[in-house]
């Protein structure tokens, strides 16, 4: 996994401010990291950083808003929870999803969890000279809100990404069946 910090806008207001990219490459075609990745209702039993994933609606045949959790560490960090909106396509040989969170009425913040941010964000997956080999990008940048310093949780999102990125790993060889 490379990650980096490279600010996109070339300055921001807040010197603590990140956009993370991280790239992975997947031995598997783009095909297969998409349907894992786009099996939003399932994500947490591979993902161990959150504890519940739910496809809320579908706006159309690409585009959709779901609500995530995230497992926190209690009482140190609460659950974060998202309503993000994600739309996907596929551009050539590439897939992208693409999304950001919403306000929505329906969907209000509970007093279970912190309400979390996630800036507009990319998945891509592109297919690599190498038979089935997948170049995964992702690009996000997360305000978790609350009380922790942004010190603190740039620290915590690297971490967090990397479980993700190790977790999509192992899921795309169980369901390929490399062992």
């Amino acid at each position: 996994v490379v990650g980096d910090t490279n600010r996109l806008d070339g300055e921001a207001p807040d010197p603590e401010w990140r956009c993370w990219r991280v790239q992975q490459e997947l031995d598997t075609d783009v095909d297969t990291v998409s349907r894992i990745i786009m099996d939003i209702d399932n994500m947490y039993r591979w993902n161990p950083a959150l504890t519940h994933t739910k496809v809320l609606e579908k706006l159309d045949e690409k585009t959709f808003l779901s609500y995530q959790i995230t497992e926190g560490r209690r009482p140190i960090v609460q659950p974060r929870d998202f309503v993000f909106v994600c739309r996907e396509e596929r551009r050539g040989e590439d897939w992208l999803a693409g999304g950001c969170s919403v306000v929505s009425a329906r969907h209000p913040p509970t007093d279970r969890c912190v309400r979390a941010w996630q800036h507009p964000g990319v998945m891509v997956a592109s297919p690599l000279p190498a038979k089935s080999r997948t170049l995964f990008t992702w690009i996000l940048q997360c305000d978790f809100g609350g009380l922790l310093p942004t010190t603190i949780l740039n620290i915590a999102l690297p971490y967090a990404v990397k479980l993700f990125c190790n977790s999509l790993k192992s899921e795309v060889k169980k369901r390929s069946g490399n062992k």
